[in-house]
């Protein structure tokens, strides 16, 4: 179902370096996630990294993540879904950047944001019901060995 490759484009390459340094922001204690939306390699990005609402002290100021069964804080608003928020949804050549494979949440963010490819860095915990929505909508989906 999932194409994992360990040579990717310089682009892709680059796509995944910008996600790691964004989630190098994440103010969450349980897992930092980073995310960037590009439509082409010469256009402008948008970026996003897991942190919680304005009005929720973040994971670091509480002292503790509010984990769900798979490992994600339920405190958090998903790196995805802050990129996503500041993406005009009109660009439908996009490809998003994660450091991890989405949830079904922000699987099902991505396809309504017409964002056409994901790539990002394979994980253990990876949702794949979520990866199935994004290969059922037509969304190239490609998994990176780190």
């Amino acid at each position: 179902m999932e194409v994992y490759i360990k040579d990717i484009s310089a682009n892709d390459k680059q796509g995944l370096e910008w996600a790691t340094e964004c989630a190098s922001n994440s103010l969450c204690l349980s897992r930092k996630v980073g995310a960037v939306i590009k439509s082409n390699p010469f256009d402008m990005h948008v970026y996003g990294y897991n942190r919680p609402p304005a009005a929720l002290a973040a994971c670091s100021v509480v002292g503790t993540c509010n984990n769900n069964e798979r490992g994600q804080c339920t405190r958090c608003i998903h790196a995805e879904n802050w990129a996503i928020k500041h993406w005009d949804t009109r660009h439908r050549a996009a490809t998003i950047y994660i450091t991890c494979p989405p949830c079904h949440s922000c699987a099902l963010e991505i396809i309504h944001a017409n964002i056409r490819r994901v790539v990002c860095y394979t994980h253990p915990k990876a949702d794949r019901e979520a990866i199935a929505r994004l290969l059922e909508a037509g969304v190239k989906f490609i998994e990176v060995m780190p």
